[in-house]
Order: structure tokens, then sequence, then C-alpha cells
């Protein structure tokens, strides 16, 4: 059992082990989203196939087409696990990314990762892509009382990768500043409003 906090971006682990996907896939071109740990220890964090089943004891990188990192263990997983980048700490950003482009290698597709801006290397280079149906989603498992917080582009990324689109685009500065406006005038509207409201309860 994961949960999500009132943003809807901190996830917090409340069972043995738990996993989250999120709602958009990808399927081609190059992507990334950011993990911020909350709390040091294991958590697999990477990308899966609508297809991958999470129990209590599997996770993200526990099944075929899903590809997971996991700082506590300094491991990388895909059904099986080898050594992989650096220990992580609470506080660290991890960038998780994923390429899939059309032209730009041979083979497979590939999913690789940093830390606070510092690229660990490629972990795998052989993601399968262009089958028909074949999509990948941002996935995360956590054990019991793990926490990390994930940004998937509605924030700026700390440490945006050039070449690499986040998930979702940040709103615009004139889009931001027209959201501002309304709101100064809704909370206008409702301040001018108040006062009458009161006058005619009381003469009532």
């Amino acid at each position: 059992d994961a949960r999500l906090d009132d943003s809807g971006c901190v996830v917090l682990s409340h069972s043995n082990f738990s996993s989250v996907r999120a709602t958009c896939c990808v399927f081609d071109g190059a992507w990334e989203y950011e993990v911020t740990i909350g709390t040091s220890g294991i958590m697999q964090l990477g990308w899966a196939t609508f297809r991958c089943p999470f129990t209590h004891e599997h996770g993200v990188g526990d099944a075929q087409d899903s590809y997971a990192y996991d700082g506590h263990r300094v491991k990388k997983w895909n059904v099986t696990s080898q050594p992989y980048g650096h220990a992580w700490v609470s506080g660290d950003v991890i960038s998780v990314r994923i390429d899939l482009r059309r032209g730009q290698q041979k083979g497979g597709g590939s999913v690789s990762y940093s830390r606070n801006g510092i690229d660990l290397g490629t972990a795998f280079d052989d993601v399968r892509r262009f089958a028909p149906g074949l999509a990948y989603f941002p996935a995360v498992s956590l054990s019991v009382g793990e926490r990390c917080a994930l940004n998937f582009g509605d924030a700026p990324l700390r440490y945006p990768t050039p070449g690499f689109r986040p998930l979702q685009d940040a709103p615009s500065v004139a889009v931001v500043a027209a959201v501002t406006r309304g709101l100064g005038a809704f909370e206008r509207a409702v301040a001018s409003s108040w006062p009458r409201e009161a006058a005619a309860a009381a003469a009532a």
C-alpha cells in the first residue's frame, strides 16, 4: 500500500513493498523525470509496462520490460540485479531517463540515471521498443516507511538533461500570470460582496 500526499507528488509506503505507476506513458522519444529521495532505504526507481505485475515482494525491475535502480543497495534491476551507480542519501535528486528515439540507436532503447546532475552512465541498452501496444510508465517501488517525491515536470527539473524532455511541461510564465490575476480578481470579488451579504442577513 503506497499513498500520495495532498500534493500528489510525495509517495509513502505503508506495506512491505509497495509500487506505484504513473498514468502517463511513452513509446517513442527521450524522456525523464526526477525523484527526490526522502528516506535513503530500499527503493527501485524506473520504468515499467502496464503488464508488469506488482506484489508485496516484486516491484519495478523484477519483471521483464521493467527497469530500475536502487541506490540503497547500489544495484540495477531487470529480472536479475547487477552493481550500478552510487549510494544515495536523503535529499539526493535522481534523474530517471528513457531513450526510445527512432534512428538514434541500433537495437534496443536505453535507460540511464543521474544523481544530483552527475551522470551514472547507461544502466540498460537493450530496452524493448516499437512493439504493438508497448509503452513505458514511470514507476517506483518502496519498502515500508520509505518516502520519495516525484517531479514529472510540473515544476522545473533541478537537473534537466540536454536532449530529454520532462513528461509534463511546466506552465509558462504567461499562464502563471493569468492564473494569478484570475485568483486576485476572484478574491476581490468575494471581499466586495461580503459586506452586502452580511448587511442583507442582518436586515432579514
